[in-house]
């Protein structure tokens, strides 16, 4: 099971940094969400949530690319299968066709992941704390 964790992020961090070293990300320019998109985003995180009425949401920022595809990154904090908050996790996700797709989130106990999430925002432009 941990095998399979580890191999999924480091297959996600090779495929981000390929994207990322795309001519579309280097245009990126930062855009804002309307009241509707971060209520498209919201419902998109809960649906990967364990305990989506839990959900508490901070900060979340975005900038869109060559390509018109709005990348948002942002954090979440929401009760684990223990019934316990993580404290704030790292997301991002993508726009495409008008839908809000959540692509990874930040997995507690596992650090690599933040790592990997918190560089990708970075090069695609988007502030984090």
């Amino acid at each position: 099971m941990r095998n399979e964790f580890l191999a999924s992020i480091i297959g996600a961090s090779i495929l981000m940094t390929g994207l990322i070293a795309t001519p579309a990300f280097s245009q990126s320019q930062k855009v804002y969400l309307t009241e509707a998109q971060r209520d498209s985003v919201r419902r998109g995180v809960r649906a990967r949530l364990k305990d989506p009425q839990s959900a508490q949401f901070g900060g979340m920022s975005a900038v869109v690319d060559a390509r018109r595809t709005v990348h948002v990154c942002g954090f979440v904090n929401a009760r684990n299968s223990y019934g316990g908050y993580n404290g704030d996790e790292l997301f991002y996700g993508t726009f495409k066709g008008g839908g809000f797709t959540m692509e990874m989130k930040e997995a507690k106990g596992e650090p690599i992941t933040r790592r990997i999430l918190l560089q990708m925002c970075r090069d695609l432009g988007i502030g984090t704390r």
